[in-house]
């Protein structure tokens, strides 16, 4: 009696167990499953429907300058706005959604203390061309966009995310004031205020940007940003041909938005699966 006792008692604690650890495997599951939703449910603060993005490289040295290259760029984004089909077009220096990373760096704000190195603030910057907030859809708060008239003869300008702007300039417009990522300068001039997108990362909250002016030379190649009305596929074969044209030496690769936004879940999807 005492064996056939123990085993019922062994048996039910077996059961037991089992049982616990089932309920933890589920409510796992469940809390995973939620996160994913909610990651995929994400506002990223920009647009990723029917935008078809074409990463380039253009090389300096044997004869291409950095304007050579500044207008390469702006002769090539008027003619992919020409485009049927294309709603809006510009380039940005860096890849969304963790294509590629930058680190923050130190910013300077002019009129007020420098402050010690490890305290000062810092922000992400990329350079983009004109349109760039009109084609993904970010709205502007405050002031205006860069223009053609930005140019590497005229004074440097920017526009900053709110993030920047709220913790630069608490309870003040970031307007016309003045950062540098040197303390003596050269002084940037904040031209305008965009929303915060999660540019970099949809897990990850917002952080502070700064965006410059391609058209002044600041930056390097440019990832080409097209939104369209019609098919994506039809939008991305003229693009090809478009960049082939133009200069057959220029790498290029073709995606849409809403891959990017995919593969930037992959890992999170996978985790989610196991």
């Amino acid at each position: 009696k005492g064996t056939v006792s123990d085993g019922n008692r062994l048996r039910s604690a077996l059961v037991v167990t089992e049982v616990a650890l089932s309920v933890m495997l589920l409510a796992g599951a469940g809390l995973l499953l939620r996160s994913f939703q909610k990651l995929h449910q994400e506002n990223l603060g920009f647009t990723t429907e029917r935008v078809v993005t074409a990463y380039t490289q253009y090389a300096l040295g044997e004869g291409r300058t950095r304007p050579i290259r500044t207008a390469f760029y702006r002769d090539l984004l008027e003619r992919v706005r020409a485009l049927p089909g294309v709603v809006a077009a510009s380039g940005a220096s860096v890849l969304p959604l963790g294509r590629e990373q930058n680190a923050p760096a130190d910013f300077f704000i002019e009129g007020k203390p420098a402050g010690r190195p490890g305290e000062r603030p810092q922000a992400l910057s990329l350079s983009v061309s004109t349109d760039y907030f009109k084609t993904l859809n970010v709205p502007f708060r405050r002031g205006r966009d860069f223009s053609d008239a930005d140019t590497a003869d005229t004074a440097r300008v920017i526009v900053v995310n709110e993030s920047l702007a709220r913790a630069a300039f608490p309870g003040e417009s970031a307007v016309s004031r003045r950062i540098s990522t040197n303390a003596n300068g050269p002084w940037m001039e904040i031209v305008g205020v965009v929303a915060d997108t999660r540019w970099r990362n949809p897990s990850v909250t917002p952080q502070r940007e700064y965006f410059n002016a391609s058209g002044q030379g600041i930056g390097g190649s440019l990832t080409i940003l097209a939104r369209t009305s019609v098919d994506e596929d039809s939008v991305a074969r003229a693009l090809r041909a478009l960049l082939q044209e133009t200069d057959p030496t220029v790498p290029v690769r073709i995606e849409t938005m809403e891959d990017m936004f995919g593969a930037a879940l992959a890992y999170p999807r996978l985790r989610t699966q196991v």
